[in-house]
C-alpha cells in the first residue's frame, strides 16, 4: 500500500495485499476485526492522535467479531427463564471483553459450543 486516500495504513496481522498479489507474503492472516477496530478508534480521534489516544488503542478490548456474531445468537428463543436472563444480559453488552464481566465468558462458552457442534471437535 502506498499513500492511501484515507491517509491511514493499519496492520494487525490482517491481509494487507489484494487477492492476486504476485508475491507470497504468507497465508495465515488474521480476520481483520482488530484492524477495523483500530481504524474506528483512529477515526474517532478525528485525525489527532495523541499519546493517550494511542495508548487507548493499545488497551482497547472491544471485540467487533462479538458485535457481528451476537445478533445471530440473540435471535434464538430462550427455553427457560435463566436463558432469557442471559440473552437479556448479552443484549445490553457492548462487546467489551472485560475480565470483570460475565458477558465475555458466556459469549466465548457459547461460541465454543457452537464450533464443537458444527465442526465436531
Amino acid at each position: 500500500m502506498f499513500n492511501p486516500a484515507s491517509g491511514l495504513i493499519v496492520n494487525a496481522n490482517n491481509k494487507v495485499v489484494p487477492d492476486g498479489y504476485p508475491w507470497f507474503l504468507g497465508n495465515n492472516w488474521d480476520d481483520g476485526y482488530r484492524a477495523r477496530r483500530i481504524a474506528e478508534l483512529v477515526d474517532a480521534a478525528l485525525g489527532k492522535q495523541t499519546l493517550d489516544s494511542t495508548a487507548a488503542i493499545q488497551l482497547d478490548t472491544v471485540s467487533l467479531m462479538a458485535r457481528d456474531v451476537l445478533p445471530l445468537m440473540l435471535s434464538r428463543t430462550p427455553e427457560t427463564e435463566s436463558r432469557k436472563a442471559v440473552l437479556a444480559m448479552l443484549g445490553r453488552w457492548s462487546g467489551e471483553m472485560s475480565r470483570h464481566r460475565p458477558e465475555p465468558l458466556v459469549f466465548i462458552a457459547w461460541l465454543r459450543a457452537f464450533n464443537a457442534a458444527v465442526w465436531g471437535c
